[in-house]
């Protein structure tokens, strides 16, 4: 592999500029305050953003003129998946990591992972931990699931039967067993799906709670039920390409009971779905009438 590095971390992009920028300045000071210069790679693949917005992120990045620092541009958007893939293909670093341009890296992030894969090196794949980086009512709903999905207290490295794919990282010799790591006929799930494939090969996933970065969940409801939507398609994919038997057997391990505290999220969002149901059958009767 050419100019080989220790890491590559990738972070897909696609619309927002205040994010990604927000997130590669914080791995940018790491990289610098710990003279990681020459080891470590950052990767902004731009998943087909507006051109405006394209710009202003490819701009960013070159005006900071560091080598480690590199910008990949999609000529379509394609979702996280393909940009996950297109990210690893470009990269050079013998271990991978992954994070959202919505997941704020703490700032011993790039230290912790390095250090974490060199304690476990049998360890493949590695999520590390979420935390809300506020204290709202759509950060308190994706926590509540998260925690009640990932989390193991009192311990801090432990098997886990789920994939975060917004921020892990694995190592590179992973791709000799499984690749490319995700299927671009998912729009979402894409991380569940790996997970699934791992676990078929008999393949551990592991979490390590020193490996924190913090979840910049939605702030809205229009984000939030735009964003459970996108869950809510990429779960029907992920059903008709595992069977229902299967991915209801799977997620018994994590079957996590409502929260009074969201019933009037769980009513809007049933409210929205019933809706987007019957948008999408209107339309597709019109289309039928049409032709």
């Amino acid at each position: 592999m050419d100019a080989q590095k220790r890491l590559s971390i990738i972070i897909p992009t696609y619309n927002p500029y205040r994010q990604p920028v927000r997130t590669v300045d914080v791995l940018v000071r790491q990289i610098l305050t710990n003279e990681l210069t020459d080891s470590v790679e950052v990767l902004i693949v731009d998943d087909g953003n507006e051109a405006e917005l394209a710009a202003r992120v490819r701009d960013h990045i070159v005006r900071q003129n560091h080598h480690f620092l590199r910008y990949l541009g999609l000529p379509e958007n394609r979702g996280a998946s393909a940009a996950y893939n297109a990210g690893v293909e470009a990269s050079r670093g013998m271990l991978l990591a992954f994070l959202d341009d919505d997941i704020v890296p703490a700032d011993d992030y790039i230290c912790a992972i390095i250090r974490v894969h060199q304690q476990h090196q049998d360890a493949l794949v590695i999520n590390g931990n979420l935390l809300p980086l506020r204290n709202d009512v759509y950060s308190r709903f994706w926590f509540y699931y998260y925690d009640a999905i990932f989390n193991k207290p009192g311990e801090q490295f432990y098997t886990v039967k789920m994939l975060a794919s917004g921020h892990v990282s694995m190592k590179r010799t992973l791709l000799d067993l499984e690749n490319p790591l995700f299927d671009t006929s998912l729009t979402a799930r894409e991380d569940f799906d790996l997970y699934l494939r791992l676990e078929k090969q008999g393949i551990p996933v592991y979490k390590d709670d020193s490996i924190v970065a913090f979840n910049d969940c939605r702030s809205n409801l229009y984000g939030f039920l735009k964003q459970r939507l996108w869950y809510g398609r990429g779960q029907e994919q992920l059903v008709a390409k595992h069977g229902v038997a299967l991915i209801a057997d799977k997620e018994k391990n994590y079957d996590v009971p409502p929260n009074k505290e969201y019933l009037h999220l769980y009513i809007l969002l049933r409210l929205a779905r019933k809706t987007l149901k019957l948008y999408t059958k209107m339309r597709r009767l019109v289309e039928r009438v049409r032709g």
